[in-house]
């Protein structure tokens, strides 16, 4: 509400008292002026709340709009700090998850490597099965000819082994005899150069110098037999001569003329002079005639052991040395001893392992023969062992059981 300007502001000092008269026409005046003033109050009442109200709805929603901003901003906060928390957890299960990610992939790909490796395996394992059948059923579609023409070529195979491999030219000669009877009685005239080349192979198995290995055996079997009647050399076992007795001449001169004399007796005692032009043998003491006959014995027998297991190096050495100990430890003079030395002479001479000839060349030729007249190769086959690839079997191992015989 306004005030009124004319109406006189109170203050600290009361007025002073006016008179009546006076009192009462300034009261009337201001009644009347009350009065005129107070004629449109009722307008001015009803119209003045309104920007109150306007004013308080302003102020309560200006409140509430920045209540709502700081809970808003408040929340925010924690949001962001809530964020902040939560970013590295995420960050790490992110990571965690990325390994595990390259861990499913390298394990995929490794799996995808094992099962391509797998696969070619598969496959070739598939294509060596499908080459077996096909060998398979050229086998089972085979005709008697081509078991025939089997059979001789693993005859030839064998014949060429039991040469080469155990030098026994009598199996791989009947070897070859069966291989051309199959071949004859197949009358195919495709495979008569076959036949030739088996022909030339037995005339060189033939032409072999025959080898007596069981006469050979039991001629060293005899002299080893012998060696307990040979007589020994008798100077091996002179007994020794008695020392000469000390000279009891004095070791001094008496005079100048004694004086070489003893200076030639002091040098020979102080020099031993003994001739070596020939090498020097063993000395055996008489009650070791035993050891020395049984040296004899084990050298024949290694002789025969060398014999048996077809090593001409090792059986010329050991007959070498045979007779080297009974020429230096037995009477020569001896007709026994004589005759033993020309024994041994005589088996050194004996060639107990002829040059082998080769007789592959007829397996070869049959092979290309069956591959002219078939596509399909003859299942079971080998190739045949040429004398270049096959060496004879070395001296510490025995040629066979049927070879080796006592």
């Amino acid at each position: 509400m306004t005030e009124n300007p004319e109406t006189p502001r109170h203050s600290g000092k009361k007025p002073a008292k006016l008179p009546a008269r006076k009192r009462t026409t300034k009261k009337a005046q201001a009644d009347g002026k009350d009065r005129s003033a107070a004629a449109p109050v009722p307008a001015s009442r009803a119209g003045s709340p309104l920007p109150l109200v306007l004013a308080a709805a302003a102020l309560v929603v200006a409140v509430g709009l920045a209540v709502a901003q700081f809970f808003a901003w408040n929340e925010l906060q924690q949001l962001q700090r809530a964020q902040e928390r939560l970013l590295p957890r995420v960050e790490d299960k992110v990571a965690e998850v990325e390994r595990g990610f390259e861990r499913i992939q390298s394990g995929l790909e490794d799996t995808r490597r094992t099962l391509s490796a797998r696969l070619d395996e598969l496959q070739r394992q598939q294509q060596a099965g499908s080459e077996r059948l096909a060998a398979l059923a050229a086998v089972v579609g085979r005709s008697d000819a081509g078991w025939a023409l089997a059979e001789a070529a693993y005859l030839l195979r064998l014949a060429s082994q039991r040469l080469q491999l155990a030098a026994d030219p009598v199996t791989a000669s009947a070897a070859l005899d069966s291989a051309d009877a199959v071949l004859r009685e197949l009358g195919d005239p495709h495979y008569q150069p076959v036949r030739e080349a088996i022909a030339r192979e037995r005339e060189a198995l033939r032409a072999l110098p025959a080898v007596d290995i069981d006469g050979l055996s039991a001629r060293l079997t005899a002299l080893v037999d012998r060696v307990g009647a040979l007589p020994l050399a008798a100077s091996q076992y002179q007994a020794a001569a008695p020392a000469p007795a000390e000279s009891t001449e004095p070791r001094q001169a008496r005079d100048w003329r004694d004086l070489p004399r003893v200076i030639w007796n002091a040098l020979r005692e102080l020099v031993s002079i003994r001739e070596h032009d020939k090498p020097v043998q063993p000395m055996l003491p008489p009650e070791r005639e035993y050891f020395l006959r049984l040296n004899l014995r084990l050298q024949l027998e290694g002789a025969r052991l060398a014999l048996l297991r077809q090593d001409p190096a090792l059986y010329r050495d050991s007959l070498a040395a045979a007779r080297r100990w009974l020429a230096a430890y037995f009477d020569d003079s001896d007709a026994a001893v004589q005759q033993a030395l020309q024994e041994l002479d005589d088996l050194a001479a004996t060639d107990i392992r002829p040059p082998l000839p080769d007789i592959s060349a007829s397996l070869r030729l049959l092979r290309q023969q069956m591959k002219l007249a078939s596509p399909h190769p003859v299942a079971g086959e080998s190739p045949a062992p040429s004398p270049a690839e096959v060496s004879p079997p070395p001296a510490d191992d025995a040629a066979g059981a049927e070879d080796a015989r006592p």
